[in-house]
């Protein structure tokens, strides 16, 4: 179970690859459905089966837990309303264990990044996960602007250089052959 600094982290293959590059942990290959591993980061992994994986309860759930999902959700066309629906209970979900939770707004998807389209979901629903955040026990923490360059450009060292495992065919969220523009 990927943690750090006593919150453990949740998600898809962002959080999977950050275990892995910068904790050094390693996901394991699940035979079952061919995705990389590690405690509820899942390379591939969407709210809705985020969501299940934590209703199954192989993994505990810590106090404090860091969530960044959705990039697969975006991949794979789900509207809008349907991710923050999904989150919404997500996050519910979560409450019933978690004291803190620290959701992370989600980076463009350099696969999608010349599409129009992308960018006005990807900033509606980061803008609806600010909504999220309560006095209580839940903090949003917004790194999108860490993925975007000055010039408009996506910052593809953060998702080549860095978080690259050697398995980039089954890293769907990358193009590598690209800077790419989203004026």
């Amino acid at each position: 179970m990927p943690e750090i600094c006593s919150y453990q982290l949740i998600g898809d293959s962002l959080l999977l690859r950050f275990a892995e590059k910068i904790l050094g942990q390693h996901s394991k290959l699940d035979s079952e459905s061919g995705k990389y591993v590690l405690g509820l980061c899942v390379n591939g992994q969407n709210l809705k089966q985020l969501k299940a994986r934590i209703k199954e309860r192989k993994y505990p759930i810590s106090e404090n837990v860091i969530v960044l999902i959705g990039t697969n959700d975006l991949l794979q066309s789900t509207p809008r309303v349907d991710m923050e629906r999904r989150m919404l209970k997500l996050v519910k979900k979560l409450q019933e264990k978690a004291k803190r939770i620290i959701i992370l707004t989600l980076p463009p998807v350099p696969r999608l990044a010349f599409k129009q389209e992308h960018w006005k979901k990807l900033l509606k629903y980061n803008k609806f996960l600010l909504t999220l955040e309560s006095e209580d026990s839940i903090r949003v923490a917004d790194i999108y602007p860490l993925y975007v360059t000055a010039y408009q450009t996506c910052k593809m060292a953060f998702f080549e250089k860095f978080f690259t495992s050697g398995r980039k065919k089954n890293m769907k969220d990358m193009n590598p052959s690209q800077q790419i523009r989203f004026d």
